[in-house]
């Protein structure tokens, strides 16, 4: 089950001889029905940051690719008055979906169907064999998740962490991924899964939230999800469970964790045990599910804090998010992360009453 959904939004005659997009058009795309003006979503009045499709080149660019390169986008996608519809950022139905894409979407709900039904108990089994006969799709919305991977001179780890996203059965998963220029055999890597990936960029920065930031400002998705590049996701069904099965259920919240697993130790990262004031114990951003909307609401990560940036972010966003807890397993991950350093970040410290007061006493 390897469906991938992707439109083709480019003629070619927007194409060069590589197959990317001509540089004389690549900051001027205008599609009016996606609300897409000059390469870039058109702006809320309340947004904190542009949406934009591309990354502006600057000093120390190394190189670009990935399938935004060449013409193909992801969206959400929504089933309403008997179509496949195109969302934008908010969920609105703005476009039907091209015929192609229509037939990618049933397909793999049809083929999804027949997987699930090999592998659920007896009593269920029933319920998926009328949902086939049913006009009304099971599957009535494929929300675009977008994973940003965050990486530099990360070679040993890398191609691990790249096929555990792409082998999820879920197939609306957009891959971002933001290199600090590195200097190892990592862009080879990434090269090597180029038609997974959706947009790639090489070029120094200023350490892992910046270039998470700079991740979040160019995706389209509907949730987004942060995967360290000596991280994995540690089942091919983990997006489908939640982003299919538990749909309903994590519907009207805007933040979604589970639990992680430990590689170094097999202990387990439980996220049920987390008190709702954060105080002590950050979310495990391998194992935590954003909705877009928060960063475009109370804004990206805050690079003054060089270490603690994510339980900032997550402290301010925990009373506004409706929180839902998972008990699913996300990923399995390493304890070599920035937050997993044990140093303290003297900034996070020095403004701790002040970042505390967003969850109150």
């Amino acid at each position: 089950m390897n469906t991938k959904l992707k439109v083709k939004l480019l003629e070619d005659r927007f194409l060069g001889a590589d197959g990317k997009i001509l540089p004389d058009y690549k900051f001027n795309i205008n599609l009016p029905e996606l609300k897409i003006q000059n390469s870039k979503l058109i702006k809320k009045p309340e947004d904190k940051y542009e949406t934009t499709l591309f990354l502006l080149e600057g000093e120390g660019r190394k190189e670009e690719g990935g399938l935004r390169t060449k013409g193909y986008f992801k969206f959400s996608y929504v089933w309403n008055e008997g179509k496949w519809w195109i969302t934008d950022l908010e969920g609105n139905p703005t476009m039907t979906a091209p015929k192609e894409l229509e037939e990618d979407i049933n397909n793999f709900i049809n083929t999804y169907l027949d997987y699930y039904e090999k592998n659920v108990p007896f009593d269920l089994k029933l319920k998926i064999q009328n949902k086939k006969k049913s006009i009304h799709p099971y599957i009535t919305n494929l929300p675009l998740i977008t994973v940003i991977l965050a990486t530099f001179n990360a070679e040993e780890h890398l191609e691990k962490a790249l096929q555990s996203v792409i082998n999820q059965i879920y197939p609306n998963i957009e891959y971002i991924i933001i290199d600090g220029g590195s200097t190892d055999g990592t862009i080879d890597i990434i090269k090597k899964y180029e038609d997974f990936i959706d947009y790639w960029v090489s070029k120094k920065d200023e350490g892992i939230y910046d270039a998470m930031n700079k991740g979040i400002i160019c995706s389209l998705g509907d949730y987004l999800y942060f995967l360290g590049s000596d991280d994995e996701v540690i089942l091919e069904t983990v997006f489908s469970s939640i982003f299919i099965e538990e749909i309903d259920n994590i519907k009207n919240s805007k933040l979604i964790y589970g639990n992680a697993i430990f590689r170094d130790s097999a202990e387990i990262y439980d996220g049920k045990f987390l008190s709702y004031k954060l105080r002590f114990k950050n979310l495990c951003h391998q194992a935590t599910f954003y909705k877009s909307e928060l960063f475009r609401t109370y804004g990206l990560y805050n690079t003054k804090y060089k270490i603690w940036a994510d339980h900032e972010r997550n402290i301010r966003f925990w009373k506004v998010s409706n929180p839902k807890y998972l008990n699913k397993a996300i990923a399995v991950y390493r304890r070599s992360g920035v937050s997993s350093s044990g140093e303290i970040d003297k900034d996070f410290l020095s403004d701790y009453e002040y970042i505390m007061s967003w969850i109150g006493s």
